[in-house]
């Protein structure tokens, strides 16, 4: 059994350094763009989603690691990754929230519809397509966090709870934005999510005002 577990070790590593290897290949990083410019693809779980080998429980119970196949944060529907990301109410709701943050139109369908549709809509260098990939990010790191929370520690977190998390998050990014190009729409939508266009200070976005949170 140990040499099993070994083996299977071995070629996650061997699998993974080839999956790093094409993805630079295929998605080189830009000099231009730093840490605190976070796109989506680039996350360790945006890319498990891409790539369909998220651990959700359909895929868990083949293995017989587990015995209840229902999602951990509706408890409706049991859980795949297209329901996980982002047919469960709970996710949709999620992704709801942090799009009418950003003024950004919501993605539906499967998650590969999805995908699609954050690539196609918000490409490109801009920072407001920089952020809308972001927070996408965050919100499918929040859900995978909270739904490992629920199944493997029992913790679970109310929706308000969660929606305060991606707010934080999604603040801290905005707050990073260091240079945008000065056009008008560009001009007002960062007034609107509480960024200085000139960058000579930070204000609290408005967005993170209402609810007292």
């Amino acid at each position: 059994m140990a040499k099993f577990q070994e083996q299977l070790k071995e070629k996650a590593k061997e699998l993974h350094l080839k999956e790093k290897a094409i993805y630079r290949e295929k998605c080189p990083i830009s000099p231009k763009m730093d840490g605190t410019q976070i796109f989506f693809s680039q996350s360790k779980i945006s890319r498990l989603i891409c790539k369909r080998r998220i651990n959700t429980k359909d895929r868990l119970m083949k293995f017989g690691l587990i015995t209840d196949p229902r999602c951990p944060l509706c408890m409706r529907e049991n859980e795949d990754i297209n329901h996980l990301f982002f047919k469960c109410t709970v996710s949709d709701n999620l992704l709801e929230y942090a799009c009418t943050m950003l003024q950004m139109e919501k993605p539906s369908g499967n998650v590969l519809e999805v995908l699609t549709f954050v690539m196609k809509n918000f490409a490109g260098p801009a920072m407001r397509n920089l952020a809308s990939r972001a927070s996408f990010n965050i919100v499918a790191y929040s859900l995978w966090k909270e739904r490992n929370a629920r199944i493997f520690r029992n913790n679970t977190k109310t929706f308000q709870q969660l929606t305060k998390e991606v707010k934080n998050d999604i603040y801290i990014m905005l707050s990073k934005i260091n240079k945008m190009k000065k056009t008008r729409k560009n001009i007002l939508w960062a007034e609107q999510m509480g960024i200085d266009p000139h960058f000579q200070a930070k204000k609290p976005p408005s967005v993170f005002l209402d609810e007292g949170l």
